[in-house]
């Protein structure tokens, strides 16, 4: 199956570049060498020394603990590098299911910023997506990666965040139906979009 929600015309990528998407969960990267999860996947990703790699590929970027959601899996190293740089500031977006209600006043700091412990922090944007009672939806998107962020801009504002998921990484956007811990393959334009985006920083 491949994905395909970039349709516009785009160059040809570069020789031999290929690029996965993998609906990942939490770790310091994303799959377990667990056969019974990944026997059919065409690599065997593991996690090593925080990052996550296998014998043709190299993760562009990880997953937290307890979060799940789009991971990519690359054989370029430029792609990868690219996309990773921290001046790259590639917009990730988040489903966040929280416990309880986050008042007009949470929601504004949120945007205005948050210091945390490694320097200022705030999201792009953040709004209420659904949900009554303990279980309320939010999407928030942010333009940096740094070790569980999302969840310290949460609890920083006294909210406690009980399901944490990405939905969009640059361009890439979490299909429907993809279950977890298995893969699509990048069809050729997006990987040429996100080489695109990675050469531009």
């Amino acid at each position: 199956m491949l994905f395909r929600s970039f349709e516009a015309a785009a160059p040809v990528p570069e020789p031999g570049a290929w690029a996965l998407m993998i609906l990942g969960f939490g770790g310091t990267g994303a799959l377990m060498d667990d056969p019974a999860m990944g026997a059919d996947l065409p690599i065997r990703p593991l996690a090593v020394c925080g990052v996550l790699r296998c014998a043709d590929g190299i993760a562009i970027g990880r997953l937290d603990f307890n979060t799940s959601g789009v991971l990519l899996v690359t054989d370029s190293g430029d792609l990868a590098n690219g996309l990773m740089h921290p001046r790259a500031g590639i917009e990730r977006e988040y489903a966040v299911r929280v416990l309880g209600e986050v008042t007009s006043e949470q929601l504004a700091r949120l945007r205005e910023g948050i210091q945390l412990e490694d320097g200022l922090a705030r999201f792009d944007s953040v709004g209420f997506e659904g949900g009554e009672g303990a279980n309320r939806w939010y999407r928030v998107t942010l333009s940096e990666g740094r070790n569980r962020e999302v969840r310290r801009m949460f609890e920083a504002s006294g909210v406690v965040v009980s399901r944490l998921t990405r939905v969009r990484f640059g361009p890439v956007t979490l299909p429907p139906r993809l279950p977890r811990g298995r893969w699509t393959e990048l069809d050729p334009p997006m990987v040429a979009r996100l080489q695109e985006v990675a050469a531009a920083r």
